[in-house]
């Protein structure tokens, strides 16, 4: 089984803002979403692309709450990181006003298998209004 997923997507959030990240797992062969009736998830949030989960900023479980999965015949989970713990989270490099963090969905199905998604690229911007337009867009 293959998760049918987009490598290193983009996402932007801002500082204190709620960031919903959603994970859609599929059969690779037949298309059909899996079944994750029985599964449980962790979705982290770490600094580099090579960081393990353990060394995750932020850790989201279908235990803790933070990975949601209300349909399971639907194959989808939605991570969903607060405005208070993205406001935690240090938003400047190198003297820009952003900083690039990494996200990876790991499922283990009801049949003890194990399945990761792809590596999300976050971009979280510093403050809180909207993003001005004399910021030089990230490399």
């Amino acid at each position: 089984m293959n998760c049918n997923c987009v490598e290193y997507s983009g996402f932007e959030v801002w500082q204190g803002g709620e960031l919903q990240l959603e994970w859609e797992g599929r059969e690779f062969e037949e298309g059909q979403p899996f079944d994750l009736t029985g599964a449980t998830a962790t979705c982290v949030l770490k600094n580099r692309m090579q960081d393990p989960e353990e060394a995750a900023v932020i850790t989201l479980t279908t235990e803790n709450g933070g990975v949601l999965n209300t349909k399971p015949s639907s194959g989808k989970l939605l991570a969903v990181f607060t405005g208070d713990a993205t406001a935690d989270l240090p938003a400047f490099t190198c003297g820009h006003p952003w900083r690039e963090y990494w996200s990876q969905f790991a499922v283990r199905l009801a049949t003890n298998q194990l399945v990761r998604s792809a590596l999300y690229k976050v971009t979280l911007w510093a403050g809180t209004a909207a993003k001005p337009a004399d910021v030089p867009p990230i490399p």
